[in-house]
């Protein structure tokens, strides 16, 4: 738009001190996000740090909330016109080259706007997306609201609505203070009319006429340094509007003038625009969206979320561009390793016609374009029909299990792996069998999931940081292109993977980790507007891979006993294989660090919901979402509170062991928690315990001997007491029965103990105790 308005209107008093508090404002997502991780100050050279930028978002977002201002957020979505498409191709172009010279401050990692959507969520806060360009959406969501709209872009101070520039926000003594810009006193200030800023609007826009155009033209402007134009213009326009519109045209051909008048005329639609009740406000404003089978359905999925803003450039213009991100400028760009899931998407949303797409592609240093055909389809699903999600997203989740399928994994198996990391699963399969390096890095993945995971969400514990931190300058100067491209590649299928779960009705439903320990793992689900699948874990392990290879070469650095480890070899082993199990990493840090085992405590509220779980899917069937059922007994839950209330025998196991394990909440007590969980299911029919004893077996930590002795260590009975007194001496006095590094074994279970000391057998159970 106009260079230099905005510092115009601030400068010269056109704008108003406003507070913001107990009030409704409207955000320009696409512009207010696109700014936020380079104000973060996070690295972005191997990828985003997420975890921190979550943090950091939810900061800004906070103080908001705190001063009870209801916000709302609108996304751009693709390109609407042949003339867009040609700008992103440019704009690609560039983008290509500054990754292979490593200047890619101005790009956004690639899951940064998915993480912000998830902070969206994660505060309550509504969120919608357009089709193509937003600016129109948030000025229509913004006159229902009758708020203003937070943006950076001047091109509001046009419409006849509010404008706060993000820039004159500021946070202090728990207040956000700005400064307002209304239409109406902007022109009351000058004096001029609507019909007299579309003059100016038109006249100095750079997009329409270069900035210096009518310097050279007009007599009133010839003797005039540019820097001025903006207040000479708007003076002239004050004193006699008319006639220096007819002096402009005059001064101009007749082409140049059509384009003028075309470009005015523009911009008085938007000076004297009144609003449109469009479905995206209907859904920001109640989160509710009518599908009734009309031919806008494609734009209501991407307004939900549903449809990924990428693939509205690859099915209305048939055009997807590859990866922008630093990566092996001799291998293939990493986006060709998503190819057949974005096949897949791209089928179920045209109706499996066929047609084949434009992939822009990096080759070397350059940018390709390729014809993506059918070859990569896989066969259509019979339930596929035109427009088969014209009547709304519901019932679809079995399109999601048939490309699975098609990878040939195990559906059964997925579901026994946590809720937010089947997707983070499927995508490691899926990965793993295309690249050469997939199994390096599935181990490293995997390592990565478990140990950042150990943490809370926004930090890492204080005593690993150090292990986990890098600055932009260390990276590059240890930078292996080579070693980071199959970490890009995963990212692209992980990123499309999830695509293709939200697409198809969400198979897996997002959930947020908080809490994970060895053996154990517990998830806070949350309903969401935008489903992300696994990718609220998945973005805190794809950024810190690399990070995590530096605390395995610092263990083996450090190590007391700078001999090769007899787990991971010397460290250049390390460089070569990349990373191994989590398991083998614990075993290296007692080996390496401790010179001895280290008792492993697990979440005991964990292993008693277990058996139930399973017990329930055995006796019900598998759920087919996330309040639906597929067995006879959840399917009448939908109305049960119309049914009678009938006599019923308990099941006394989970809940009386839940409120035991949180009496007694301490790890002496993990043992009895154990016992009493198994001595309680005896009661039930061999089929059913041969379906929960298999569950307990493998969840059974605290039948490990060590877990075992501290529980006896504290019985009420002085004669247990002294028996693990005894056992520990003994076992002191004898020879060591294991060498480092060990690995925690769970021992076989007794399920006819009458007693938790008899869980094991005690005689065929060696162990090098701690205490």
């Amino acid at each position: 738009m106009v260079q230099g308005f905005a510092t115009y209107i601030e400068k010269s008093g056109s704008t108003q001190e406003y507070l913001l508090e107990n009030c409704t404002v409207v955000f320009d997502a696409q512009n207010f996000f696109y700014v936020q991780y380079t104000k973060s100050g996070l690295p972005r050279l191997t990828g985003g740090e997420y975890h921190k930028y979550a943090y950091y978002l939810r900061n800004v977002l906070q103080s908001f909330k705190l001063n009870n201002v209801k916000c709302y957020f609108v996304f751009k979505g693709g390109h609407s016109s042949g003339t867009d498409i040609e700008h992103r191709i440019a704009k690609f172009s560039d983008q290509v080259r500054d990754t292979v010279e490593m200047k890619n401050k101005s790009c956004d990692p690639i899951l940064a706007r998915n993480v912000a959507c998830q902070v969206l969520d994660k505060l309550g806060m509504r969120y919608a997306v357009s089709e193509y360009e937003s600016k129109r959406d948030v000025v229509d969501l913004a006159m229902a609201l009758q708020c203003p709209i937070i943006s950076s872009d001047v091109e509001f101070c046009f419409y006849p609505v509010d404008y706060i520039s993000y820039k004159t926000i500021v946070f202090e003594e728990n207040k956000l203070k700005c400064k307002i810009y209304r239409l109406k006193y902007f022109l009351e200030q000058h004096k001029i009319d609507e019909n007299d800023f579309a003059v100016f609007g038109t006249m100095l826009d750079q997009y329409i006429f270069p900035y210096t155009f009518f310097n050279h033209r007009l007599p009133e402007l010839k003797r005039i340094n540019f820097k001025y134009n903006i207040s000479t213009v708007l003076s002239w326009l004050k004193s006699n509007g008319e006639v220096f519109r007819e002096n402009v045209l005059k001064s101009i051909d007749g082409k140049e003038a059509d384009k003028f008048v075309r470009n005015e005329k523009l911009l008085k639609e938007r000076l004297f625009y009144e609003g449109r009740k469009t479905f995206l406000v209907t859904y920001a404003l109640s989160e509710k969206v009518d599908f009734n089978g009309d031919s806008l359905w494609f734009a209501k999925g991407v307004c939900l979320g549903r449809i990924a803003v990428c693939y509205v450039n690859l099915v209305k213009n048939h055009v997807l561009f590859g990866s922008w991100e630093v990566e092996d400028i001799n291998s293939e760009d990493s986006l060709v390793l998503s190819l057949k899931i974005i096949r897949y998407a791209y089928d179920l949303l045209t109706n499996y016609e066929g047609s084949s797409f434009t992939f822009i592609r990096r080759v070397g240093t350059g940018v390709k374009k390729e014809e993506v055909t059918k070859d990569l389809s896989i066969d259509k699903p019979e339930i596929v029909v035109v427009d088969v999600f014209k009547n709304g997203w519901t019932g679809f989740s079995m399109l999601f299990d048939l490309f699975l399928k098609s990878e040939s994994l195990d559906l059964v198996e997925l579901e026994e792996v946590p809720s937010d990391a089947r997707i983070l699963m499927a995508s490691l399969v899926y990965f793993s069998r295309r690249s050469p390096k997939g199994l390096h890095l599935t181990y490293s993945v995997l390592l990565c999931y478990l140990l950042l995971n150990l943490s809370s969400f926004n930090d890492t514990p204080k005593n690993m940081e150090k292990y986990f931190e890098a600055s932009e300058d260390e990276l590059r100067k240890c930078l292996d292109r080579e070693t980071l491209h199959p970490l890009i590649q995963f990212q692209r299928c992980l990123e499309h993977m999830n695509y293709l779960n939200t697409l198809c009705a969400t198979k897996a439903s997002q959930t947020v980790r908080r809490d994970i320990v060895p053996g154990a793992s517990h998830v806070d689900a949350t309903k969401s507007s935008e489903p992300q699948g696994t990718l609220g874990s998945a973005v805190r392990i794809v950024t810190n891979i690399l990070k995590t290879q530096k605390l395995i070469f610092s263990i083996m650095s450090n190590n007391r006993q700078p001999q090769k480890c007899p787990i991971f070899g010397t460290i250049e082993d390390i460089k070569e294989n990349v990373l191994p199990t989590y398991h083998d990493l614990m075993k290296c840090y007692e080996w390496n660090r401790l010179q001895r085992p280290l008792q492993w405590i697990i979440c005991m509220l964990h292993l008693n919901e277990l058996p139930l779980r399973h017990l329930f899917d055995y006796l019900d069937g598998k759920t087919s979402g996330p309040s639906t059922y597929n067995g006879p007994i959840g399917k009448l839950l939908d109305k049960c509170e119309t049914r009678a209330v009938v006599e019923f025998e308990s099941i006394p196991v989970y809940t009386p062991v839940w409120f035991q394990i949180k009496t007694h909440s301490s790890c002496k007590d993990g043992s009895r928690h154990l016992w009493k969980l198994i001595e309680s299911s005896r009661f039930l029919s061999s089929e059913l315990k041969a379906v929960i004893d298999p569950v307990i077996q493998r969840n059974a930590y605290f039948a490990h001997p060590e877990n075992l002795l501290l529980a006896m260590l504290t019985d009420e009975e002085k004669h247990i007491r002294e028996l693990a007194a005894r056992r520990i001496l003994k076992a002191r006095s004898s020879p060591s029965t294991g060498k480092l590094p060990r690995t925690f074994e769970v021992p076989e279970l007794n399920f006819d103990a009458k007693s938790y000391i008899d869980l094991i057998n005690w005689q065929e159970t060696n162990f090098d105790p701690l205490f």
